[in-house]
């Protein structure tokens, strides 16, 4: 008791929750209402600790007198509650990473699809070119060379595909070399070239 009567309110409620306190006390003061809340204390050691405070006016001859407030610590059920929290929060977080890696697995057959068919496309029309005869010398190679990078090109595929298990595996091994942009461009263009002269 004399511990408590000798510290002010400053010296007991936590500093960052003082004002919110001080409304509080305000209130009780005008309207007489009680109030049930949750704050932080500090004990005389400096210690922290969480509190559940009911306050309530008290009336001397017909006037406000005092007030009564029963404190009690609740520090173990306000770990227990932010522990919770995060677990929920860590759970919601894994919950939506899932969704989205639901969502890339069904999002990959349909890329998948796309890209094995674009190096295809280009082998079916070569194909039908060297179906037409006769054809010059010229035109007879490009159709060879455009099917042999085409048919590369989709082995590559095949071995992307592989490489996306090896990489769920952990078992991918990166090689960084250059890369020569205009092949790329090339390929591109080729593959689209007999359709477009079509």
């Amino acid at each position: 008791r004399d511990e408590v009567l000798l510290r002010r309110v400053e010296d007991i409620v936590h500093s960052d929750d003082l004002r919110a306190f001080r409304d509080i006390l305000r209130d009780l003061e005008s309207t007489g209402r009680s109030r049930t809340f949750d704050t932080r204390m500090v004990q005389p050691s400096g210690r922290v600790v969480w509190a559940n405070v009911s306050i309530s006016r008290i009336r001397e001859l017909g006037q406000p007198g005092s007030a009564l407030a029963v404190v009690t610590e609740i520090t173990d059920r306000k770990a227990v509650e932010a522990e919770r929290a995060a677990l929920l929060a860590r759970e919601r977080l894994a919950r939506s990473e899932a969704e989205k890696a639901n969502q890339a697995k069904d999002q990959f057959p349909a890329t998948l699809s796309h890209e094995l068919r674009t190096p295809l496309t280009s082998l079916r029309l070569w194909a039908g070119v060297l179906r037409q005869q006769p054809l010059d010398p010229a035109t007879l190679a490009k159709a060879v060379d455009t099917i042999d990078r085409n048919a590369a090109l989709q082995a590559q595929l095949t071995d992307d595909v592989l490489d996306i298990s090896r990489i769920a595996s952990g078992k991918l091994r990166v090689k960084m070399r250059p890369l020569d942009l205009r092949s790329v461009i090339e390929s591109a263009v080729e593959t689209v070239r007999a359709a477009a002269d079509d």
